[in-house]
């Protein structure tokens, strides 16, 4: 009797005896009357498997599920934290689109969707909207920002009751800077200075000679009383004829004592995305995380979602809330978890629920342990950790199967059930010693594509809306600026430099999206 991974690899369900049919449905979950109805359409057996799953637990009709398949750019996908989005099957195990067909990438197997729509569609439909834009399968530009992001669904395993497991490459330039900036506010202080001038007789440009502190004062108004109830006369005599000499008040925030300034001291480390993912800037396998900021004595928690989505995670869990800030809807809600869900290695310490049944579970230190449905159907995590990191090494998906990945300094490596791999190639980033970049992408059948990339330098200001009231601190962020897939053609973007908020009391750059074209291989 073969098994369900050598049954996943027929044609057709049809190619099936009555047994095998009923097996593969009952392991699946599937009803066994929609199955055949797309078997009847005409529908390959990955496509069968899709749409019953669709048909069953949304209560449509066969062209119902097709549409719905069609307008979903990422079903429902929970384990590794990836969405699973439309692919090819290959043997009947990894579903690899192998890039977006809008650049004219061959599909060379069938069309393979997981069962229902993904909370992210939904969320996107109905509260971002009209706040992001989607060009075709693979691009976002959020238009609040400007920011962009692109994607590609890497691979898809089937599973039970539509519990799929996907890897999903992204690219968020909002992320893509090489470092991270530790920015501390250190007390500020107004002096009260004396100001040494000399003026030339002859032309009348005047020359600082120098700059005295006279004293230190914790207000502005504080300086200004000194200031008025302590005058100092203006005196002035000859100076080797050519100029005379006066001393003033002058009062003004001093930079330069120290214990008294905003000091900006711009890190080397790398980013949360980097540190997760080792990918290069700005790029991620899509995994959800917690992240857990303690710089400067702070406890702050952040949720990273599979779909590239980040909420500030309120500071006091409540049962009757989502408790991520800004996010009042309750299609997620993050709880606390006393170790319901294990992946053998650590027991989870938080839980995000979803409003399909779906629980995503995190351990203490925020790694993403894996997903269960409601019907008891579950993905697991394992990690290694990696300069203090736990990174994603080995998944289990519903069926059983495992997806293992290796991370190393210049290639990062996804191998498959099948025996496909998926490789990241990283090349040095131009100027820097230990920083990396993505700089090309392997799929299972040695299809090639390249990626390219700008350098732009985005300042912050921390504490006010002039960006050079004082001195900002700037980062280096790598821009993608060219897609180039195997059959030649490209994709080019063009960002410029904005100014916008960053937070309440201070303002930044950012870099935004203002223009795409697409050339075929004679550049055209």
């Amino acid at each position: 009797m073969r098994t369900l991974e050598e049954m996943l690899r027929i044609e057709r369900f049809g190619l099936l005896d009555a047994r095998e049919q009923a097996r593969l449905c009952e392991e699946l979950g599937l009803p066994l009357e929609a199955v055949r109805a797309c078997d009847g359409a005409g529908k390959s057996l990955a496509e069968a498997v899709s749409l019953a799953g669709i048909m069953s637990r949304g209560g449509m009709a066969l062209h119902e599920a097709e549409s719905a398949l069609s307008n979903t750019k990422s079903p429902a996908a929970a384990g590794g934290g990836a969405e699973a989005a439309a692919g090819g099957e290959r043997d009947g195990l990894a579903v690899a689109p192998g890039g977006a067909t809008a650049q004219g990438e061959t599909m060379q197997t069938m069309a393979l969707g997981s069962s229902g729509i993904s909370g992210r569609a939904d969320a996107r439909k109905y509260l971002d909207a009209p706040f992001a834009y989607r060009q075709g399968a693979n691009e976002d530009i959020r238009a609040h920002s400007g920011h962009f992001v692109y994607e590609s669904t890497e691979a898809v395993l089937p599973g039970k009751n539509g519990l799929d497991l996907g890897i999903m490459l992204r690219f968020d330039s909002s992320k893509a800077g090489l470092y991270d900036t530790f920015c501390e506010a250190l007390q500020m202080r107004w002096a009260v200075s004396i100001e040494l001038t000399r003026t030339s007789r002859t032309t009348g440009i005047k020359e600082r000679q120098s700059w005295d502190i006279h004293k230190y004062c914790a207000t502005q108004s504080e300086a200004y009383a000194y200031a008025n109830a302590n005058p100092r006369p203006t005196r002035s005599w000859s100076d080797a004829y050519y100029y005379y000499v006066e001393y003033q008040d002058v009062i003004d925030l001093d930079w330069n004592e120290p214990g008294t300034r905003t000091v900006y001291t711009n890190t080397t480390c790398d980013t949360e995305t980097e540190r997760n993912n080792r990918l290069g800037a700005g790029w991620s396998l899509g995994f959800p995380r917690l992240e857990i900021d303690t710089a400067g004595g702070a406890n702050d928690k952040y949720l990273h979602t599979g779909g590239g989505d980040s909420y500030k995670i309120k500071a006091t869990l409540s049962s009757n809330d989502s408790n991520l800030e800004k996010h009042g809807a309750r299609d997620i809600s993050l709880q606390a978890d006393a170790g319901t869900f294990g992946n053998g290695e650590v027991n989870s310490a938080y839980v995000l629920n979803h409003k399909d049944g779906r629980k995503e579970y995190f351990g203490e230190d925020g790694r993403y342990l894996g997903v269960a449905d409601r019907y008891g159907n579950k993905i697991t995590c394992k990690h290694r950790m990696v300069s203090g990191r736990a990174l994603v090494t080995k998944i289990t998906d519903s069926c059983g199967r495992e997806v293992n990945i290796a991370y190393g300094e210049t290639l990062v490596t996804v191998s498959l059930p099948d025996g496909g791999q998926l490789r990241y190639e990283l090349s040095p980033a131009p100027g820097y010693s230990a920083k990396y970049l993505l700089s090309r992408k392997v799929d299972q059948l040695g299809r090639a594509t390249s990626f390219t990339y700008g350098m732009a330098n985005l300042r912050d200001n921390y504490f006010n809306k002039d960006l050079f009231s004082v001195p900002p601190c700037a980062r280096d962020f790598l821009l993608l600026e060219k897609v180039t897939y195997p059959t030649g053609g490209a994709t080019h973007y063009t960002y410029e430099t904005v100014l916008g908020n960053l937070g309440s009391a201070g303002v930044g750059e950012y870099a935004r999206l203002t223009s795409r074209k697409e050339t075929d291989g004679t550049g055209t």
